[in-house]
């Protein structure tokens, strides 16, 4: 893993993005899905980073979610995966993007759970639109 590493980084410092180790300050850490090495450190460096820059999840400011995929489910209706970057998303709410309003249903968590709400950095599949939202739309 450590020669795909080198290489990965050599590459990024071509297109001027400079990792730890290449002359730049942005953190890297190696990571294999397949093994799952590296997946503890990376967790840990995160809540290293956020404690660090005192990063803090805005849970009461205006909701900004992020659509990643919808899709049109026979038996739900309209399903849009979607991640909060700021605010709290509840059920019973309505939300707005560029062509719609709709009032979310249900919201369901990543283990599949029906959940009242979701927060900051958090994903979830929204159901309650009329049409499916494009993905990357607010």
């Amino acid at each position: 893993m450590e020669r795909n590493l080198d290489l990965i980084k050599k590459r990024l410092a071509k297109e001027e993005v400079l990792v730890e180790g290449f002359g730049g300050d942005i953190v890297s850490v190696g990571v294999s899905a397949k093994t799952k090495e590296g997946i503890k450190e990376l967790l840990e460096m995160i809540l290293l980073l956020s404690d660090m820059q005192g990063l803090v999840s805005e849970k009461d400011a205006n909701l900004e979610a992020v659509v990643l995929d919808s899709r049109v489910d026979k038996r739900r209706g309209v399903e849009a995966n979607i991640i909060v970057k700021k605010g709290t998303l509840r059920v019973g709410e309505t939300v707005f993007n560029k062509e719609q309003s709709a009032k979310v249903k249900a919201i369901i968590n990543d283990k599949g759970q029906n959940v009242d709400y979701i927060g900051p950095s958090s994903g979830g599949i929204v159901l309650g639109f009329t049409l499916p939202p494009q993905v990357g739309e607010l």
